[in-house]
């Protein structure tokens, strides 16, 4: 599922660390792999990640809240939302949620096969690791 996280896209990356980050994200992980146009997800985790945040993060999170503000805008607005926040929608919403945390997808990623030979994530990142020293 072709997604971000829940907060959004990570506006600059990962810093001058970049060049050396590997992300991987499990398919159904709902944390990390939110779809584009899950607007209320994206906007609670957003709301969730800047709550609390100093004054030093408000230009880093403006970036982010403009990005969230025109995906919204480009899909319809405040309609779209409110079809995201009916009565049929909040029950499918519950359920894909309900089975994300069931499933514990995003807290164990050593059975999560990340190539073609069934390397796990875990292996892999291990390997990355290894390489690197």
């Amino acid at each position: 599922m072709p997604g971000n996280g829940a907060g959004g896209s990570r506006v600059g990356g990962f810093g001058f660390v970049s060049p050396n980050v590997r992300t991987i994200c499990a398919v159904g992980d709902l944390y990390c792999s939110t779809p584009r146009e899950d607007y209320v997800t994206r906007l609670a985790g957003f709301l969730a990640i800047t709550a609390g945040t100093g004054p030093d993060a408000v230009e880093h999170y403006r970036d982010e809240a403009t990005i969230l503000y025109n995906d919204i805008m480009a899909a319809g607005g405040v309609p779209t939302l409110q079809l995201q926040i009916s009565p049929e929608a909040n029950v499918e919403r519950e359920t894909q949620i309900r089975e994300f945390y069931g499933s514990q997808i995003h807290q164990d990623y050593s059975n999560y096969a990340v190539d073609d030979r069934g390397t796990t994530a875990t292996i892999w990142l291990n390997n990355w690791l290894a390489s690197k020293v």
